[in-house]
């Protein structure tokens, strides 16, 4: 689960009639059907459940810590019990969602947010892959929800 927030994916189809799958797939004009092909954009801070997650679960899957209060503050509204099973199908915010300003750097964003670049990488593993547009003016971040821990950078004697 998890690591595909923000990305764009590509999903090719060969279509075929049913009747008959052995004979060659034609159009209603009766020319021959080629590969249809799909692009979506999965949602950054976003997470539909499956049947069995909870929130401990996805916290510690999605958000690496134990924290589950962090998905609940962020959907306390969607969720009646947060120590029941989750439904299947549910969407949940990860946190809110930052839009990249010119000039902004990830130890920038971190410090506004009293987050860590660390924690911003986890919750944004697609920037791993994508590193010139995750910074790109416009580009949504994924920011931490909740920060449970002060930022090294804010405490007087960190190195940090």
């Amino acid at each position: 689960a998890g690591g595909a927030q923000g990305s764009e994916w590509r999903a090719c189809f060969e279509c075929h009639p049913v009747p008959a799958l052995d004979a060659p797939a034609l159009n209603s004009l009766g020319q021959p059907l080629s590969t249809r092909c799909l692009r979506f954009q999965v949602d950054a801070c976003r997470y539909v459940t499956r049947e069995g997650d909870t929130l401990l679960s996805l916290s510690k899957t999605l958000l690496f810590d134990a924290n589950w209060r962090r998905l609940w503050n962020a959907n306390a509204a969607a969720i009646a019990d947060p120590s029941a099973p989750l439904p299947a199908n549910l969407t949940l915010a990860l946190g809110p969602q930052y839009t990249v300003q010119a000039g902004d750097t990830l130890a920038i964003v971190a410090g506004r947010f009293s987050a860590t670049v660390k924690g911003l990488l986890q919750v944004n593993p697609w920037m791993a892959r994508q590193p010139a547009e995750a910074l790109a003016p416009g580009a949504q971040l994924c920011i931490p929800a909740c920060q449970h821990r002060p930022n090294p950078s804010h405490v007087p004697d960190s190195p940090y």
